[in-house]
């Protein structure tokens, strides 16, 4: 997995994923962000204020990125 291929598809798909988890930031870190052989995907976030339930955001996201990338992702 390249760094810019999570990127290309974050960038693609940053309207849709801002609109429907309440986004406000979205980022990539860790190994894959600097180009390193990488196991697992890791993927900060912020949600926008006083978003309501929160774990099945974050769980829904993840299992968007695995099935994506097909490796474990770390929020």
């Amino acid at each position: 997995m390249k760094k810019e291929e999570v990127l290309e598809f974050l960038f693609s798909q940053k309207e849709s994923l801002f609109r429907n988890f309440q986004l406000q930031k979205l980022g990539l870190f860790g190994s894959v962000a600097r180009s390193e052989n990488a196991n697992d995907l890791d993927i900060i976030i912020e949600f926008e204020p006083n978003t309501q339930n929160l774990f099945d955001k974050k769980y829904q996201i993840q299992e968007l990125l695995e099935k994506k990338f097909k490796v474990p992702v770390d929020i």
